[in-house]
């Protein structure tokens, strides 16, 4: 991306971004007295819209920005309340930056006021911005063209099977009239054979249709993802600059290290943790490199450094730095004098006491200045992870020994419904997921080329089968595995406890996937490397699975569930010398033997479960889970479509296992809909929700459930004994 090209993204991005803070900051305005929450809600923005300006290099509206943030702190440190005239006053200064960012001879100056100062008159302002803009390689849109285009014309193929039907059902009520007048003998049959013919043909053509119409719809798909999935460097790696001339206007000279940039996800997931990021760099620079001590003996310099990864199912943005760390005296001083510790109560441990820093206002900075001393950047941390119903904390960077080397920042938020790019396997029957961005290499084995060093598989591969810098890592004495040697782990032996790399078939290639992460590289070994697809892959919310390996889960083809596997912990795993996890075993019978259920009696007449749930992926993963166990299982998508299975299915339902939060009629209004009609009340129900509430709990009791089960501390074994217990 040329400088040209990238001055506009961001420009695009600062677009979007700063018309939200400045209507919001007005609609404020116009409803009245600006006070208490409103009148801190207008601060918070005014000191986002001066961190963003000055991410995209705007000093003229960072300056106008920074102005307005100075008169609201006077308002909100004073007497709450920003009189009339400041209210005016912030006014104008909006009206300045939007006329500066409509074009230069639209800017007029701000009118000096109380605490505010006049901005600059005569500054360039950027260009005009109608819309935010996404930079696409013109390979990638030609594709993208040549789909579409395949699939009209896969549309157009539609109307030909219908015209031909349109012209068969006519003649045929022709043919009727005919045979009501009389027929001759043999006229009839023969009429009959022509269109059973036609109609042959046409339904072979029809099915090749269909095909040539679904196959042109997943080109399209595949091809859109392509363009609006975006690597995390489009909206992270400006940021280095910024945070480099933070640095350089305080006097230092600042190393930034960016790392897991490579990340491909929705562009609006990543602009969502843009605004904390800015915040966190922020922090680094004016509470972390700045209170850094001379440089020790190696010479080291200030560093600060910021990195993405998808990890146990949530996406965390990290920022460190490698100052003196948290200064904790300082940060329960300013805690006392705020009154969030009383005078005399003791210190909290570290944990509660660093995550003090996140309340509004709360700064340990001697002085306020540009880029600290207000107390609000982390406070917009704060306030951005709780809106991604995430989490933020502080805590001490530490070395190999122990030592505190700085401070780490980080925000973890939910994946969600997050499409990622995922290299899908089979193992042990089922289908899992490794993220594209850790897959460097797919090999297929040859037994032969495997031996075992300090008891450890390991493949020796032919020169140039793995990329440059790949080889450092391993297990040998010297630390280190020697040049063209693959250590191995299978999949396989984390599902069954065997491993297959011990008992090799000689002329069956191992299919190998070689993963890249922090413990170097390692290929995994596994029964079928299956195809690259882009997913929607959601937090592990249901089953009870090792949140540590298992980061997400999707639906593959056919609607099969798929396990998104955590590289890092997965190779940690294999490496281990414990006895193989069971954690991702699916679906499977929790490991205690008291709450194991068996499987139904093969002599006893088979069950019927009905899951009721609206999302796809709790009633495929709730029926894979079912039917492993024997049980025949009937879906539906709420309590309307519930009812209707339960009045008219073929089968006898015998237990129900339903969400709470559906559409149309909830799982609290299916109870009551069940214990109204005398058919059904008998029917054993089983509540399995993410609300958890002692209210919750004692409404589905009292409507008549058996039992509740919440998601968050749910395992399979528990859910199969209920239905076990349930079933007479």
């Amino acid at each position: 991306m040329d400088e040209i090209e990238l001055r506009r993204e961001l420009l695009a991005a600062f677009e979007a971004e700063y018309r939200e803070h400045v209507q919001a900051i007005r609609a404020v305005l116009d409803a009245g007295p600006v006070s208490g929450a409103p009148l801190r809600d207008v601060f918070r923005r005014a000191h986002s819209l001066k961190g963003a300006a000055r991410a995209v290099e705007l000093p003229e509206v960072e300056s106008v920005a920074h102005a307005l943030e100075t008169l609201l702190l006077r308002a909100v440190e004073g007497n709450g309340t920003l009189s009339s005239e400041n209210v005016a006053t912030v006014g104008r200064g909006l009206d300045s930056i939007e006329a500066r960012m409509r074009g230069p001879d639209d800017a007029p100056p701000v009118a000096a006021g109380p605490g505010i100062a006049a901005s600059v008159d005569n500054a360039s302002a950027p260009p005009p911005v109608d819309q935010a803009l996404l930079r696409v390689q013109a390979s990638e849109i030609d594709r993208l063209g040549e789909a579409v285009h395949a699939l009209s014309d896969a549309v157009q193929q539609q109307e030909r099977p219908r015209a031909v039907l349109a012209r068969v059902e006519a003649e045929l009520r022709a043919l009727v009239r005919s045979s009501e007048a009389g027929l001759r003998d043999g006229e009839l049959e023969t009429r009959l054979r022509e269109l059973s013919r036609r109609l042959g043909a046409e339904l072979r053509s029809g099915a090749a249709a269909d095909w040539q119409l679904d196959q042109a719809a997943q080109t399209v798909r595949g091809q859109l993802e392509r363009v609006t999935l975006v690597p995390a460097d489009s909206v992270f790696e400006p940021l280095a600059a910024m945070a480099r001339e933070l640095a350089r206007e305080g006097g230092t000279e600042v190393v930034v290290r960016l790392s897991g940039l490579s990340l491909r996800a929705e562009r609006r997931v990543l602009q969502a943790l843009r605004d904390p990021a800015i915040q966190m760099l922020r922090n680094a620079v004016g509470h972390g490199v700045r209170r850094r001590p001379a440089p020790g003996a190696d010479g080291t310099g200030a560093e600060i450094g910021l990195s993405l990864r998808s990890r146990s199912g949530r996406l965390e943005l990290l920022v460190f730095d490698n100052g003196a760390g948290p200064d904790l005296p300082a940060i329960a001083a300013t805690a006392r004098a705020r009154g969030l510790l009383g005078a005399h109560a003791p210190v909290p441990d570290e944990a509660r006491l660093l995550a003090l820093v996140f309340e509004p206002g709360f700064s340990t900075a001697a002085a306020v200045d540009r880029l600290s001393g207000r107390g609000m950047g982390l406070s917009i941390v704060a306030e951005a992870a709780r809106r991604l119903h995430g989490t933020a904390r502080m805590r001490r960077r530490r070395d190999g020994a122990g030592r505190t080397c700085g401070t780490e920042l980080l925000v973890s938020v939910p994946l969600a419904a997050r499409r990622q790019v995922l290299l899908l396997v089979e193992a042990g029957g089922h289908l899992f997921g490794l993220p594209g961005a850790a897959v460097v290499r797919l090999l297929r084995v040859p037994p032969a080329t495997v031996e075992w060093l300090e008891n450890r598989p390991v493949a020796r591969l032919p020169d140039g089968a793995l990329p440059d810098g790949m080889l450092p890592g391993g297990v040998s004495p010297g630390g280190a595995l020697p040049d063209r040697l693959l250590e191995l782990g299978a999949l396989l032996r984390l599902l069954e406890d065997v491993d297959p790399l011990r008992d090799l078939q000689p002329e069956v290639p191992l299919p190998v996937a070689v993963l890249s992460g922090t413990g170097g590289r390692f290929g995994l070994v596994v029964e079928r490397l299956c195809e690259v697809q882009a997913l929607v892959v959601r937090a592990p919310e249901l089953v009870g699975l090792d949140r540590q390996l298992v980061a997400g889960i999707a639906l593959g083809p056919q609607d099969r569930p798929v396990l998104v596997l955590e590289p890092d912990a997965l190779v940690a795993r294999l490496r281990s010398a414990a006895p193989a996890a069971r954690a991702a075993r699916k679906p499977e019978p929790a490991a205690e033997p008291a709450r194991a259920p068996q499987r139904p009696d093969a002599s006893r007449p088979q069950a019927t479960i009905l899951v009721v749930d609206d999302s796809i992926t709790t009633r495929t993963l709730e029926k894979t889970i079912l039917q492993a166990q024997g049980y025949r299982v009937l879906i539906a998508v709420d309590g309307i479509e519930a009812l209707g299975v339960l009045r008219t299915a073929q089968w006898e339902v015998d237990v129900v296992v339903a969400d709470v939060e559906m559409p149309r009629l909830d799982g609290f209004g299916l109870l009551a809909a069940m214990q109204a009609d005398p058919r059904l009340r008998a029917i054993p129900t089983v509540l399995m929700t993410s609300r958890n509430a002692e209210a919750d709990v004692r409404r589905g009791l009292e409507l008549g459930a058996r039992a509740y089960i919440a998601k968050q501390e749910f395992d399979q074994g528990a859910l199969l004994s209920t239905i076990g217990q349930l079933l007479p």
